[in-house]
């Protein structure tokens, strides 16, 4: 009797993870695709806005130098913050509005990360869709995925976890 009580416990534990497995197998990750732009800036950009009070002047304007390069009309960029470290602004061509920007450390080609991809981050000038692969808060690695809208960044999926994060299929084991 105790055996088949400790079945059925074992099953009621370990059931949802494998169907939560089987599914996200099944699931389609987003794709650069999905969340495409169809209209790219063209022409001169807005001069950038920066408060008086603003850190990283000298690093927005590097990044802001540069043409549109993502989600139609945004310039994104990063620099190094340390070891294995990245921040990233998004700033908008049309309004020289810094939107939005993240903290990524323990990025995907440091040591610390699980696999190696090479790059902190996938983004393309035609779509909305920013992959980040790292930590955002230093505490859980993970493969992140955003869709740009308009007033910043909005997560739509995580992978996380050292054996999700293996089986991405990105990912290099060296």
């Amino acid at each position: 009797m105790n055996a088949i009580r400790i079945s059925v416990i074992l099953i009621a534990l370990l059931a949802p993870n494998i169907l939560w497995s089987q599914q996200r197998e099944k699931e389609e990750l987003p794709s650069f695709a999905s969340y495409e732009v169809t209209e790219t800036f063209q022409g001169a950009k807005a001069r950038l806005l920066l408060q008086p009070h603003e850190g990283f002047k000298k690093r927005l304007k590097e990044v802001y130098s540069r043409p549109p390069n993502f989600a139609g009309h945004y310039v994104l960029g990063d620099w190094g913050c340390g070891a294995a470290c990245r921040f990233v602004a998004i700033i908008d061509a049309q309004t020289g509005r810094i939107i939005d920007g993240i903290r990524i450390s323990d990025w995907a080609s440091s040591e610390s990360f699980p696999c190696s991809i090479g790059n902190p981050m996938e983004f393309r000038l035609n779509s909305r869709l920013l992959i980040v692969y790292g930590s955002l808060d230093e505490k859980r690695k993970g493969i992140y995925y955003f869709a740009m809208e308009p007033k910043g960044l909005k997560r739509i999926e995580a992978i996380e976890g050292i054996e999700e994060i293996k089986e991405y299929k990105g990912c290099h084991h060296p």
